[in-house]
């Protein structure tokens, strides 16, 4: 019998314990961290190529034209991010060197992988430099509608550059050593989105 009333002993204090903690109201703590954020207008620019070298050669048989030269090794990577209502475009002009007389170079930038708003690149070539003259001193816009958008960093990534040196007259070609070009890119706000 005293082992009965132990053991109904335990069971009324075990009920009356879990009818006590089953009462108790939820206590909840509750605490809140305020911060800014901000997010700054941005135009990173990089070009992949170091020099390029563009070569006119003879051609194999004589009285044949002298075949262009054409070099695809660069890339225009960028990041952007843009202000409500704008856009921009990428340019390019030659900014320093003079063309070997009678000759052309053109540029044709080809789309590009990427996310959010890359732009579109022109669809035929731009000419950067004719007959000797420093004609990019007026830039080209070889990329427009560009937004907030990242084009990636690998070694295919951005905007393909495709340049081409081409005889324009061949009368006018003569021999030269090297001459230097340099060709300036400009990420420009150019005006509303569309």
């Amino acid at each position: 019998m005293k082992q009965f009333l132990s053991l109904l002993a335990i069971s009324a204090l075990m009920a009356l314990a879990t009818s006590v903690f089953a009462t108790e109201p939820d206590i909840d703590a509750t605490a809140t961290s305020h911060f800014n954020t901000n997010v700054t207008e941005m135009a990173v620019l990089n070009i992949t190529a170091g020099a390029v070298d563009l070569v006119l050669v003879a051609p194999a048989t004589g009285g044949a034209a002298i075949a262009a030269v054409s070099d695809h090794s660069t890339y225009a990577q960028y990041t952007s991010v843009i202000g409500v209502g704008t856009t921009r475009t990428l340019d390019a002009r030659i900014s320093t060197g003079t063309l070997p007389t009678g000759t052309t170079l053109t540029l044709l930038p080809a789309a590009t992988a990427g996310n959010g708003t890359k732009g579109t690149s022109v669809s035929s070539a731009i000419t950067l430099g004719t007959v000797g003259t420093l004609s990019g001193t007026t830039a080209a816009s070889i990329v427009t509608g560009i937004g907030s958008c990242n084009t990636g960093v690998g070694a295919t990534d951005g905007v393909k550059l495709t340049y081409e040196l081409s005889v324009q007259a061949i009368g006018s070609l003569k021999t030269t050593a090297t001459n230097d070009i340099t060709i300036t890119y400009t990420l420009t706000d150019s005006g509303t989105e569309g």
